[in-house]
């Protein structure tokens, strides 16, 4: 039993961060001046100062003689970039909260206006499927035909291509189950005598969500990042086939490309500001992001309103649809996955948890499973769903996907005791899943959450034939020639890093 002293922290949906940022937010943080440095050279510790006492104190030195003026100015707003937020540690998801200077609607339209003007700018627009869904729900239309108006409103503002994340999510799906069969068939060969065994670590942990991975790097580290998937997600692995395959048909350089992608989750624009999805300029040392800007649902959906385009009346150029996702240029036998691991979409947050085990099942036991025969049993709370693989009335495979940080918390608990019955994870940050991410919209007057979260899911549901191989025509990249090894890694994979932890962050709970 636990002492009634004892304080269980960290146990929120919503973490806060653990330390006031290390920047000034809208000028409320108290300057640093040299002035304010004892004979240590240590910084004395200061209170923070509300925006009253700013006030106040702008008011007092405009009535202060001239002289004076220089001596304690008043703080300014510090803008900060996110690749500031990836290297602290101070907060874990809630970088949203903070003044973000970059990938703001701003950003998109300066662009677009800079492409309009002439020259080799290319703009291109990348949709997720979770945001279409969203968007229709508002609209209380399709989502096909919400998809196709939105692409015709983004080219009325200027965009060369919009493209649909769907077909590279089936790639990263089928890799993420490739990876998950050889992971197991590395664990279930024995070491020769005297070896350490140097099998990947199980269970596998899908790492498609931002949100868990930062929170992973920063708050767990190196014990933890050996479980993760090396599967890109499906925004990172579109950003490398539009500067990558639509670049060199377009004839133009991958830094003369401008993507922005539209996502369900703020959290996604610090994915794009890794490090590790850049890349190189050839003849230069300069990286470039494959992903330049992300946009929220909600960000979308405001300036859309703002130009006066609206999804619910028809639009000029709505029926031209969506532009077709290159194939990525590579010939080869390499092992990417097969199509019929992916199956039908039936999960909000892409269906992880079921193209691995239909994968699973496939390569390791020779066992099809047909569509809509995966069952799922509900953990502690809905947010926990679980299923296995018997074959032969034995238990050979179990999977859970988990939402939400409270579960996800207790998943780390269990895997640090060596205590996690599972084979697989599908994890994301939020409850409920990627349809209920952070930057969705919100639901109208008069409807709850829950209600919006059910339309979002029927509505998703429905349209799942068009999400699914075989309905992309070209742009399905599964039915094509397997990619060789060495593509497959640049085009899917990635890696993780420890971030240290700040003595502020360790201390924070005593």
């Amino acid at each position: 039993m636990f002492s009634g002293a004892v304080k269980i922290s960290d146990i929120s949906d919503f973490i806060n961060p653990s330390q006031d940022c290390v920047v000034s937010i809208g000028g409320t943080k108290e300057a640093i001046l040299t002035s304010d440095l004892d004979g240590s050279g240590m910084v004395q510790v200061q209170r923070p100062r509300t925006a009253g006492a700013l006030q106040k104190d702008a008011g007092a030195q405009a009535a202060a003689p001239v002289a004076t003026l220089g001596a304690h100015p008043p703080p300014s707003p510090v803008t900060i970039s996110l690749n500031d937020c990836l290297a602290c540690s101070g907060c874990i998801t809630s970088a949203e909260t903070v003044l973000l200077q970059a990938q703001s609607t701003a950003q998109l339209l300066g662009k677009l206006e800079e492409a309009r003007a002439g020259g080799h700018l290319r703009v291109a627009i990348s949709l997720s499927p979770q945001s279409v869904v969203s968007l229709a729900v508002a609209a209380g239309q399709a989502p096909a035909l919400t998809q196709s108006r939105l692409a015709a409103a983004l080219r009325a503002l200027g965009a060369h291509a919009v493209f649909s994340t769907a077909p590279a999510r089936d790639l990263a799906l089928a890799d993420a189950a490739a990876e998950a069969v050889g992971r197991l068939r590395a664990a279930a060969r024995s070491p020769r005598a005297g070896e350490e065994s140097a099998a990947p670590r199980l269970p596998v942990l899908a790492s498609t969500c931002p949100g868990w991975v930062c929170y992973a790097e920063k708050t767990h580290g190196a014990w933890v990042l050996p479980f993760l998937s090396r599967t890109k997600s499906a925004q990172a692995v579109t950003a490398s086939l539009i500067k990558g395959s639509w670049a060199a048909g377009e004839g133009v350089a991958p830094e003369d490309v401008f993507h922005c992608s539209i996502m369900p989750c703020f959290d996604k624009k610090l994915e794009a500001s890794r490090e590790d999805f850049t890349l190189g300029i050839e003849g230069s040392s300069r990286r470039v992001a494959e992903t330049d800007c992300v946009l929220a649902t909600a960000e979308v959906a405001a300036l859309l309103q703002e130009r006066g385009l609206r999804l619910d009346s028809p639009l000029p150029g709505e029926e031209v649809g969506l532009d077709t996702v290159p194939r990525p240029a590579s010939p080869g036998r390499g092992l990417v996955g097969r199509a019929g691991w992916v199956g039908a979409v039936h999960a909000g947050s892409g269906s992880y948890m079921e193209a691995v085990l239909r994968g699973v099942a496939s390569e390791l036991h020779g066992v099809e499973l047909e569509e809509g025969t995966l069952v799922t049993q509900a953990g502690r709370n809905p947010d926990i769903q679980e299923t296995s693989l018997d074959v032969a009335s034995k238990t050979v495979f179990r999977a859970a996907a988990i939402y939400g940080f409270r579960n996800i918390q207790g998943l780390m608990r269990r895997l640090r005791l060596g205590k996690c019955p599972y084979d697989y994870v599908e994890v994301m940050a939020c409850p409920s899943g990627c349809l209920n991410g952070g930057g969705q919209l919100r639901p109208s007057p008069g409807q709850t959450p829950a209600q919006l979260i059910q339309a979002m899911e029927e509505g998703y549901h429905a349209w799942r034939g068009d999400l699914t191989p075989g309905a992309l025509g070209d742009s399905d990249m599964l039915a094509g020639p397997r990619l060789d090894p060495g593509s497959a890694a640049r085009l899917l994979h990635t890696q993780y890093h420890h971030r240290e932890k700040s003595a502020a962050s360790v201390l924070k709970d005593w």
